[in-house]
């Protein structure tokens, strides 16, 4: 069984300078591809100006991933289907195109359902399909924690983006540390932390990444 990511860029064609935008998704699709070698099974790849997809040898690190990934193409928004199953074709190591399988289908299945959702009021930018009907209650709880997480994120000033990100890309990292780094004052630090849910952010977002794992481990009997 794989783990399957498809994802897209948010109104792309609307954006300015697509050439400079697919550059920059190529490079940091690379620099993913070369940084978690040891737990993709086909490369990340672009499959049409806007979308791309990869295939994971387990869900380890898929929130990793998709962590990057956003973080990496920020202002440009990303949004991801995620698929657990088989492949049931021949795979490229080097080229996640060609493959077919259920891991691909219900990725597909999970990516359409967050552009639907993206025209409703409850939206998210992340989904997980499994195709097992059997844990189809932790799958839904693993997707209301994205729509939570969205609606935090949603609120952010780009100032609190900045620090909330400094605080999860640096593991470990305190508060006095990071307002030293960007030379404000911790209490500013704190404030901003505090008026961005960063807490309540970090509680969903281990959460959904704990039950992806249980999840995977659930199907793989494990």
């Amino acid at each position: 069984m794989y783990c399957a990511v498809i994802a897209d860029i948010v109104d792309s064609k609307k954006l300015a300078d697509r050439g400079k935008i697919q550059d920059k998704l190529k490079a940091e699709l690379v620099s993913i591809s070369l940084y978690f070698s040891s737990y993709i099974r086909s490369n990340f790849t672009i499959k049409l100006y806007d979308e791309f997809q990869g295939l994971l040898l387990n869900a380890d690190y898929v929130m990793s991933i998709i962590d990057r990934m956003c973080n990496g193409m920020h202002p440009v928004d990303l949004r991801f289907g995620i698929g657990f199953g088989d492949i049931t074709t021949e795979i490229d190591p080097k080229l996640a195109l060609g493959a077919d399988g259920p891991a691909y289908h219900n990725a597909r299945l999970a990516l359409e359902d967050v552009k639907r959702l993206d025209k409703k009021d409850l939206q998210t930018k992340i989904k997980l399909v499994t195709g097992d009907n059997t844990l189809a209650g932790m799958e839904h709880l693993v997707n209301a924690a994205f729509c939570s997480m969205l609606a935090i994120e949603r609120g952010w000033t780009k100032t609190q983006r900045e620090i909330v990100q400094g605080m999860l890309s640096c593991s470990g990292i305190m508060q006095k540390e990071l307002a030293e780094k960007r030379n404000v004052e911790p209490s500013t630090v704190t404030r901003s932390l505090q008026s961005a849910n960063f807490n309540l952010y970090v509680v969903l977002k281990d959460a959904a990444e704990d039950a992806i794992i249980n999840i995977w481990e659930k199907m793989n009997g494990q």
